[in-house]
């Protein structure tokens, strides 16, 4: 199945949304919804790529009415008709906090909550106080959130816990390359702990470089080394991209599995690092039970997708990364399939 990552200005192949009085920017304090509804009010935190646009169209052709936060004010969002309104501020720190504070006001009851970016999923777990009395939304406490995002230490948690994981070396400067990469089979991947955070998608969008020998990475360290403190480098698994398979799911707060689909990507761009742009359906029983396995012990509640390569000689199953609490770039092949995520 095609996923199409770009967002068409008149939604093509979608039912017609309702006419909505969009306000780009919030000028006003009346309500957004005045009518009686028995269905609260989605917020969309992200709406700046096709995650946020796809929650949105997702809860729009349900009769929901939903209100995008955008981090710019020309993102491919605001050229959404799903969105009754678009607040655009800065999804990176407390002045998001402080524009959902005053939005609630303008609601009957509880909204819910989607954080589509990790940097929002951070600012929102770190301030939930502020908002648990306004929002509904569904995250594990904000230790877990910190240790899955910081891929230092959800790599030292899996090892620690008997998953398999590439071999990986933490490089805090550039003397360390030399001892780590006598350890190491290359192709190798030099990436940093976060390749979402401000500072690093500021000096690139590229979430990851393959290196193929000593000279090369002590290049790409000199010249990204400015974005980001510590960088990881990890064997490659081998193998194409279609040997890249997801469990996305959403957990209750016994970390019970309400909703499962793994899948298999066939395509992605960039190659080798980049967003899944074509995948398929496919059981996978190791991807599945190795998700469950891994989110147990940390009382996981809420959305999670999680991606494991398998290696092409080895046929063992890597894990290469988790991204929680937000909608991935898989939730409009999940929702294309029929499951309702």
């Amino acid at each position: 199945m095609a996923i199409r990552n770009n967002e068409e200005p008149a939604d093509r192949g979608h039912p017609p949304a309702p006419p909505h009085d969009v306000t780009r920017v919030r000028d006003g304090p009346a309500s957004v919804f005045p009518e009686p509804t028995d269905r609260p009010p989605v917020v969309i935190v992200g709406i700046d790529d096709e995650r946020g646009v796809h929650v949105a169209r997702t809860m729009d052709r349900h009769g929901i009415g939903v209100i995008g936060i955008a981090k710019r004010r020309n993102s491919v969002g605001s050229r959404s008709r799903a969105f009754r309104r678009i607040i655009v501020v800065d999804t990176d720190s407390e002045k998001l906090i402080d524009e959902l504070v005053e939005l609630a006001a303008e609601f009957a009851g509880k909204a819910v909550l989607i954080p589509c970016f990790d940097s929002a999923v951070s600012v929102i777990s770190e301030h939930r106080n502020r908002l648990a009395d306004s929002y509904l939304f569904a995250l594990p406490d904000d230790e877990t959130v910190r240790l899955i995002k910081d891929k230092i230490r959800f790599y030292e948690y899996a090892e620690e816990h008997g998953f398999e994981i590439p071999k990986t070396a933490i490089l805090r400067g550039k003397d360390e390359i030399g001892a780590a990469a006598q350890e190491m089979r290359f192709p190798c991947i030099l990436k940093p702990p976060d390749s979402k955070s401000p500072n690093w998608m500021r000096h690139t969008h590229t979430k990851a470089f393959e290196v193929n020998d000593v000279a090369e990475c002590e290049v790409l360290y000199d010249r990204h080394k400015e974005a980001t403190d510590v960088f990881v480098l990890q064997e490659m698994v081998r193998g194409g991209d279609d040997a890249i398979y997801t469990c996305y799911g959403y957990y209750d707060a016994a970390t019970e599995p309400l909703i499962e689909f793994t899948s298999r990507k066939l395509r992605q761009w960039p190659i080798r690092s980049g967003v899944g742009c074509l995948a398929e359906e496919i059981p996978q029983e190791v991807v599945r039970e190795t998700a469950n396995r891994l989110l147990k012990p940390l009382r996981f509640h809420g959305l999670c997708s999680l991606e494991m390569k398998r290696d092409s000689e080895d046929g063992k199953f890597y894990i290469i990364e988790a991204n929680i609490g937000r909608p991935t770039g898989r939730a409009a092949h999940v929702e294309g399939c029929g499951v309702e995520m």
